[in-house]
Formats: C-alpha cells, sequence, structure tokens
C-alpha cells in the first residue's frame, strides 16, 4: 500500500530522488529506469544478504545503468527500497557484472566500534595484506584460498576508501552499500569508480600468483 502511494505522489509531484539519477545519468552517459522489479536481478545478487530480508516487501526506484566497454563490465546504480510496518528504509546499491569473472561468494563488511577496538589487541590473517584494512573490515567468504590470491595489497587500499560499505562478491558480480543509506550524487562518483577499481583489480591483478 505504501509502495502504491508514493507512485501516486510521484506521478502528481514529482521524484525528487529519481530528477537525481537523471542528472547523474545525464552527466555520465548512463540510461534510466525508473522503476525496476527486484526480483529480476540476477541470481548471483538476489543471494546476497542484503537481498535476503524482507522479500516479499521490496521494490527498485531509480535506476541507472551503463556498459564500461574496456573492463567488459555492465553496471548499476538503484535504490532499494525495504518496507516494512513501520515505513520504508532504502539502500543505494552499486552492482557490477563481468561474463568472464567467477568468484566465490565472500561479504566485506566495517567492523562495528566494538570490534575496531577487539582488533587492537589481536591480529585477523588480513593484517599482513594491510593493517588499516584488517582493522577496519571483518571478511567471510566461501573460500578462504580463493580470497587469499584476491585480496591484494591494491584491492585493500581502494576498500579503505569505502570503509562505511560492505562489498560481496558472488560468481559474476560484486554489490557495494551501506545499508539503509542512499548515496548523495557528490558521492556517487566516487562510490561507482571504486566499484570499477576493485572489478578490475579482481580481474586483472595476479600479483599474489607470483608469491
Amino acid at each position: 500500500m505504501l509502495e502504491f502511494l508514493e507512485d501516486i505522489g510521484d506521478i502528481i509531484f514529482g521524484n525528487k530522488r529519481l530528477d537525481v539519477y537523471r542528472h547523474f545519468a545525464q552527466r555520465k552517459d548512463f540510461r534510466v529506469k525508473r522503476k525496476h522489479n527486484p526480483e529480476l536481478l540476477p541470481i548471483d545478487i538476489l543471494k546476497m544478504e542484503l537481498f535476503k530480508e524482507n522479500r516479499k516487501k521490496r521494490a527498485i526506484k531509480g535506476m541507472i545503468y551503463r556498459k564500461e566497454t574496456d573492463l567488459d563490465i555492465l553496471s548499476q546504480i538503484f535504490d532499494l527500497h525495504h518496507y516494512n510496518d513501520l515505513g520504508k528504509k532504502s539502500t543505494t546499491v552499486y552492482t557490477y557484472e563481468n561474463d568472464d569473472m567467477h568468484i566465490p561468494y565472500f561479504i566485506i563488511t566495517p567492523k562495528s566500534n566494538f570490534g575496531k577496538l577487539g582488533s587492537i589487541f589481536s591480529s585477523s590473517e588480513w593484517a599482513d595484506v594491510n593493517k588499516d584494512f584488517a582493522s577496519s573490515f571483518d571478511v567471510k567468504t566461501d573460500d578462504i584460498n580463493d580470497m587469499q590470491m584476491m585480496l591484494t595489497i591494491q584491492f585493500a587500499e581502494v576498500m579503505l576508501n569505502l570503509k562505511d560499505f560492505t562489498v560481496e562478491g558472488n560468481g559474476k558480480h560484486i554489490a557495494i552499500y551501506r545499508k539503509n543509506h542512499t548515496t548523495d550524487i557528490i558521492d556517487m562518483d566516487n562510490v561507482y569508480n571504486d566499484g570499477l577499481e576493485l572489478m578490475d583489480i579482481i580481474l586483472h591483478d595476479h600479483s599474489k600468483e607470483m608469491i
């Protein structure tokens, strides 16, 4: 019901958030969709943690997408809305797809303040890659060996630009988001480019294979 009323409001009063996407798309040569059915997202993405919540009460309003030909990546930026009895919560999501990429599931999440305090007294296996990364993020994966190959010094350095964000990877896709937050247009370009850089590193950085 709430989603229906929002749609009516958009028709009558306009949608400022969609205007933000249109402005960004015009500057960056993206295409725009007003709405998209979340269930039509790739299965790799739907299996991620963010998409497991409130499966029947979610919507995508405002989506922009483009093909990055140099990296052969299809990229999308959209607002995912979760609805409940108290209203809605919205998350800006950045997704990147490459058909030649086959990565195990992983999720990198910002540490809580308590977790950061704990990292002062103990070090994780990622400290050898980058101590700041190890103290800032938790890493979970289905394949620790693959993750150790993928999480290079360069990968960790880019992640430090995304300290408040979660990064999930699965199969042909990665997704970047800050749960229950929408990205301001001023920051959207930086987050998007950091995502492209992570994809470039996953696809082309083979430095650990030399070790």
